[in-house]
């Protein structure tokens, strides 16, 4: 379903990556083998798939205008929230690194360096990939030029070389080939023929969601057992990124069809939030492990009350954030790349 030239399945599922991303983020200092295990399937394909998702919104969103305008435009949508986000992380941890032993500690520097490297929030190299793809696919508009560039990130995927950190060069040899993925996926009409089939007749999709299911965890158990190093292993992981886009695909069209108005929304709002909860939710996740500390609960004597608590912080947090504050702020969100709301209700 499209709502308001939207996408919905598509929010829905960048409502079920952006909750990944947060818990596979919770860097516990005292761990165990079941929570390993769980961050290592969702490390296989959550930010891929979140790769994908921006190709395919990139061809879904796209307009007829000069080169320059969309550059300066996606300049202003990825790299103002990004500098804005920056700059506070580096100033909450410049605060309490006085106090207390914080990880990653940065100095005045770091200020500078941002802009060639995410040094006070590392996670934060997706925003330099996408904005590095969007330099390159928006050159021309022309399928074939996608499909070029689509041929060169396989190639790149493949060929082993070292890229140079600066702009997180590095991280776009293995994100390329996602992002063009999901660009291949809205040219070939694909995503269309799949709505329209959900639409029709969602058994089918619950077969599609029941068979990349066993796969999935086929592929993921032949990881988790040790094969990872190994040749079988370097084939597991170039397949098993795409098995979870699928499925995620299947889940999120199911999920729009059959979830009710309530609960639709919600998943949407989530969806449409995920950007601010990417930026922002390392910090109070941070946040509320100091504070869970102080009350003496940490990861070595509470770890499954501690690891929730601290998720649920850096997940609910930056949406409560996102919609008491900066929605009824105009500056705030031009500078955390959100759309203005005023007195809750869209300008």
């Amino acid at each position: 379903m499209n709502v308001g030239g939207r996408l919905e399945f598509v929010d829905i599922a960048k409502a079920f990556l952006i909750v990944l991303v947060v818990v596979g983020h919770f860097n516990p200092t005292v761990s165990n083998s079941v929570w390993d295990g769980m961050v290592k399937v969702i490390y296989s394909f959550h930010m891929p798939a979140f790769m994908f998702l921006s190709g395919l919104l990139y061809v879904y969103t796209s307009r007829p205008e000069g080169y320059g305008h969309f550059v300066w435009r996606k300049v202003r949508r990825l790299m103002v929230p990004y500098l804005t986000a920056s700059v506070c992380i580096i100033a909450m941890k410049l605060v309490m690194q006085c106090v207390m032993t914080v990880k990653n500690e940065v100095d005045g520097s770091a200020l500078l360096e941002i802009f060639w490297h995410p040094k006070a929030a590392y996670h934060l190299w997706f925003v330099w990939v996408l904005l590095l793809m969007f330099l390159v696919v928006g050159v021309s508009s022309k399928k074939w030029y996608r499909v070029v560039v689509g041929v060169l990130a396989v190639v790149l995927w493949f060929v082993p070389i070292h890229l140079p950190s600066v702009f997180c060069v590095s991280h776009l040899k293995g994100m390329a080939v996602f992002f063009m993925a999901g660009v291949w996926s809205q040219d070939s009409g694909m995503v269309r023929t799949m709505q329209e089939k959900v639409g029709r007749r969602a058994t089918w999709c619950w077969i599609w969601v029941v068979g990349l299911t066993f796969v999935f965890v086929v592929l993921e158990s032949m990881l988790l057992v040790g094969i990872g190093n190994s040749v079988g292993g370097f084939c597991v992981h170039r397949v098993l990124p795409f098995v979870g886009i699928g499925l995620l695909m299947f889940l999120s069209l199911l999920t729009s069809s059959v979830a009710d108005g309530r609960v639709g929304r919600r998943l949407v709002y989530v969806g449409g939030m995920s950007f601010l909860v990417y930026l922002f939710h390392t910090c109070f996740s941070e946040l509320a492990k100091v504070v869970l500390a102080a009350a003496g609960i940490t990861e070595a004597n509470y770890f499954v009350p501690c690891a929730f608590l601290v998720c649920l912080a850096g997940f609910s947090f930056p949406l409560l954030f996102g919609k008491w504050v900066v929605s009824r702020s105009e500056c705030l969100s031009f500078l955390l790349g959100q759309s203005y709301h005023k007195q809750g209700k869209r300008a």
